[in-house]
């Protein structure tokens, strides 16, 4: 175990059991009430902000930062999705090493190699962080199963149910009620689904149900497989690959592309279903208004998408969501860790950050036009409102709802002068539940150990008679999940206990 996890993970246990806030271990230790955050420096410093795709939105936000606290530089380093850990491992221990920096997926590279600094001292008392979406707190994301926050969302994509309500139109079906169950939903795949030739599916799905279901049907269960906090049970996930099943079989649903359908002969695999409006539902995630759905290409083929929550089902009165979240910390050797707080919070979660991205949303956009130097590194135009405000600040909320087809807007004029259609009381419904429920992410995001269960035993190649993993297996061999709930609930527990024992070892 290297020194600096040793080093972070000793202030861990310091925070737990006293309340203190220690630059270190074994160094000069300076009390502080556990009620307040301590003030910012006055000092000239400079700190490095690492992040993927929003670097045009970061370099906007550096100007509202400079007259909060012009004594404090901070530099915009964007990297790509497919270098940003890489980068982190490689600027371990070096100059280049970022104060503050977004962790792609699990973080167990950064937790074995003590990147991460615990937050939980100035996030338990930072009074902001009370008004945050619901589940942050609640399912302590971030904290990966032990006493310190090493991790906090920095971006929040709920994942929901896109209605396409043209199909239904158009086919005389009448729109599911969004106070829907999960039962009301299986019913409308199967009511929706014309044939599986290229007439109309009921559903396409990016997010599955093997996904949501144990969701669904468990109100102890706040991720995937099963997990409720502690442990995995994936008796409901069975379920979930048997209506996936049922849903695959039936024709329901949508192939990925249009490949050998009639009248997509040539270029069928560069077009999709969901696109050509030959699909009632789609699951997947909040990007897709801004990025696909909100386009003039979606209207010309009158295409005109509405969200919905992921239902529970009848007998589950939970409300808890999943949502895709980006993750960020802090580095645990930075010279300046309240001021790398402040940095996380402005540019990502904070009030002050979002109402800046909300009023200069255009402004930011039309930045990067023509301009090679502000331009993403990714290639992708910036999204400043592309994700949710993880604020619950009730102003923040009103002026993020008026960017979109809502009553908060005056209405859906765009889509009733248009369009002849009103989207507005389902954008109402929706945002009215991501503000007010509670959400929760994926499994590599916040639960040890995820990545290397999938990798070693969910898609392993040996385990299930030549199949590329569980799901092939079952959907393509005939195998039977419910054969293996036991084995793969033994394996991710056991892999996730491996990976937090060897953080309990440190603290001993």
């Amino acid at each position: 175990m290297s020194k600096n996890i040793k080093k972070v993970l000793c202030l861990t246990l310091a925070v737990a059991m006293t309340g203190s806030l220690f630059t270190a271990c074994g160094k000069k230790s300076e009390k502080k009430d556990a009620a307040t955050l301590e003030p910012m420096t006055e000092d000239e410093i400079t700190l490095t902000y690492q992040l993927w795709e929003d670097g045009p939105i970061a370099k906007s936000l550096t100007k509202e930062w400079n007259d909060l606290y012009p004594n404090i530089t901070v530099n915009v380093n964007e990297t790509t999705t497919g270098e940003n850990n890489q980068n982190l491992t490689s600027y371990m221990g070096t100059s280049q090493m970022p104060d503050v920096f977004w962790v792609l997926g699990t973080p167990d590279f950064a937790i074995r190699n003590g990147m991460l600094a615990n937050m939980a001292f100035m996030w338990e008392a930072d009074k902001d962080t009370q008004n945050v979406i619901g589940g942050i707190n609640e399912y302590k994301l971030g904290y990966l199963g032990t006493e310190g926050k090493w991790t906090t969302p920095v971006k929040f994509f709920p994942t929901e149910a896109w209605l396409n309500m043209n199909y239904f139109k158009k086919n005389n079906f009448d729109m599911p009620s969004t106070d829907w169950t999960f039962e009301d939903l299986e019913k409308c795949v199967e009511d929706v689904t014309i044939d599986n030739q290229g007439s109309g599916w009921g559903i396409s799905e990016a997010v599955t149900v093997i996904t949501w279901y144990p969701i669904a049907a468990n109100a102890d269960c706040i991720g995937e497989f099963g997990w409720n906090g502690k442990e995995f049970d994936l008796t409901d996930w069975a379920d979930g690959m048997m209506i996936e099943k049922g849903w695959r079989e039936n024709g329901q649903k949508a192939p990925g592309n249009m490949v050998g359908m009639p009248g997509y002969e040539d270029g069928g695999d560069q077009r999709y279903p969901q696109d050509e409006g030959l699909v009632a539902m789609r699951w997947d995630n909040w990007w897709c208004w801004e990025r696909y759905w909100d386009k003039d290409e979606m209207y010309t083929k009158q295409v005109y998408w509405v969200p919905y929550v992921l239902p529970h089902t009848s007998d589950n009165d939970s409300d808890t969501y999943f949502a895709t979240m980006d993750f960020g910390g802090i580095y645990s050797g930075t010279d300046n860790p309240r001021e790398a707080y402040e940095v996380l919070k402005f540019f990502c979660w904070g009030s002050q950050g979002w109402q800046f991205k909300i009023s200069k949303r255009d402004e930011i956009i039309a930045s990067v036009v023509g301009n090679d130097e502000l331009a993403s590194a990714s290639g992708l135009a910036p999204g400043p409102i592309n994700n949710c405000p993880i604020t619950t600040d009730e102003e923040i909320w009103k002026a993020y709802e008026a960017k979109h087809p809502t009553t908060e807007a005056g209405g859906d004029t765009v889509g009733k002068e248009k369009y002849d259609i009103d989207r507005a009381p389902y954008f109402d419904a929706f945002f009215e539940k991501v503000r007010t429920s509670k959400w929760t992410c994926y499994g590599s995001a916040q639960i040890p150990g995820f990545d290397t269960w999938l990798a070693d035993n969910y898609n392993s190649a040996t385990l299930y008679d030549g199949a590329a993993g569980v799901e092939a297996w079952v959907f393509d061999n005939g195998g039977d999940p419910y054969e293996k709930v036991q084995a793969l609930t033994e394996a991710a527990n056991a892999t996730n206990k491996e990976l937090l024992d060897t953080i309990s070892a440190v603290l001993e």
